[in-house]
């Protein structure tokens, strides 16, 4: 079974839609549009398929997001009201306790997004930021673990993930651990250099059990949110 992300252009490249149950990963560079992308999957869930999403942030508050996804027309609080949609999580420092408060352990924070979706019945979870919230585990191999034990309890949920990571100049081994440990998928966002004038581009490296484009393609963000465009 196919889930539809409902983003123009894009089910088409990856055999009718994401694999239910399945957990992708969106690497790319810095202000390409990673966070529009994984909060656009939600808001389609809602609005087109009827699907309850959460979406998590390790990045910024959430009232930040709510008020810059307003440009695209839409409108989180009323999702949040209605119970279609749930967002958790904050800027790092925030999540993991400042002063004398009392740090969250990385298990936690797990357990609370499985938790959220099991009690929202939610079809879709988007997390954003998943290079920071490795920064909470003690080594490589614990994280790996982790991300491995949240992959599967979404999947015996029947719940559908995208997660964000920022690629850099080198990539960092969060990318990596989520790529080859976890993810069934990986979607790649980058700029590309055409004739003296930088593109959004979009490429699907993997999604398993799917036939799926091997193109680059551009993309755009629009006032109603991103679109593919044509193949390079």
């Amino acid at each position: 079974m196919k889930v539809k992300t409902g983003i123009p252009g894009l089910d088409n490249l990856i055999g009718g839609g994401l694999p239910k149950g399945s957990f992708t990963t969106i690497l790319g560079e810095y202000g390409v549009g990673k966070s529009t992308l994984a909060m656009q999957y939600l808001v389609n869930g809602v609005k087109e398929y009827g699907e309850p999403g959460v979406f998590v942030t390790f990045e910024r508050d959430t009232d930040v997001i709510t008020t810059e996804m307003r440009r695209f027309g839409w409108h989180l609080k009323t999702f949040q009201n209605e119970g279609n949609l749930k967002m958790i999580g904050g800027p790092l420092d925030k999540i993991i306790g400042l002063g004398e408060e009392s740090e969250a352990e990385p298990e936690d924070l797990l357990g609370e997004m499985v938790e959220v979706v099991d009690e929202m019945d939610a079809e879709r979870l988007s997390i954003d930021g998943l290079g920071q919230f490795s920064l909470l585990f003690p080594d490589e191999l614990s994280y790996r673990a982790g991300l491995a034990s949240l992959g599967r309890s979404l999947s015996e949920l029947g719940c559908t993930s995208i997660a964000t990571i920022e690629k850099s100049s080198k990539e960092d081994q969060s990318g990596k651990a989520a790529r080859d440990y976890v993810s069934d998928g990986l979607i790649t966002m980058n700029w590309a250099t055409v004739n003296s004038e930088r593109k959004r581009a979009l490429e699907i490296k993997k999604i398993r059990g799917s036939k799926h484009s091997t193109r680059l393609n551009y993309f755009g963000i629009t006032e109603s949110g991103i679109e593919i465009k044509e193949e390079i």
